[in-house]
């Protein structure tokens, strides 16, 4: 990234240049109680999704804190040295960042009218109707 450049300015130019939507959230998945991951860095939400009740935590992250926050799991929790905070780790851990992961790439390349909600009816069938965004060309 560039030096002298504000990290919020980095960040929404390389947005910009993945042609990826800054202002759009990514599901986060939370299961059961809060782990010490959580507790130690609590991703902040903007919202719920409408199946999330009870030990089902899921929220709405902006997409930059998605990043961020895989980016810390990443360096922080699972790599470098092995803290005791990475016994914490769930495989939803890996669920959101792969999920993540999957997000980005469609919105990088357009493989047709896909969006993340698709994904996540696959693995939670609701009855709440799937918001699908057609994807300019």
């Amino acid at each position: 990234m560039g030096v002298g450049i504000p990290r919020s300015k980095q960040t929404s130019s390389v947005g910009y240049a993945a042609n990826i939507d800054l202002s759009d959230t990514h599901i986060w998945t939370l299961r059961g109680p809060p782990t010490r991951i959580e507790r130690r860095r609590p991703p902040k939400g903007v919202g719920k999704p409408k199946w999330a009740r009870g030990p089902v935590r899921d929220i709405e992250l902006p997409i930059i804190d998605a990043i961020a926050m895989a980016s810390w799991l990443r360096s922080k929790i699972s790599t470098h040295r092995f803290s005791g905070a990475a016994k914490s780790l769930t495989p939803y851990d890996a669920h959101n960042v792969q999920s993540l992961a999957r997000h980005l790439i469609l919105e990088k390349f357009p493989l047709g009218d896909i969006k993340t909600e698709e994904h996540y009816r696959t693995f939670y069938p609701t009855s709440v109707p799937l918001k699908v965004r057609k994807v300019s060309k």
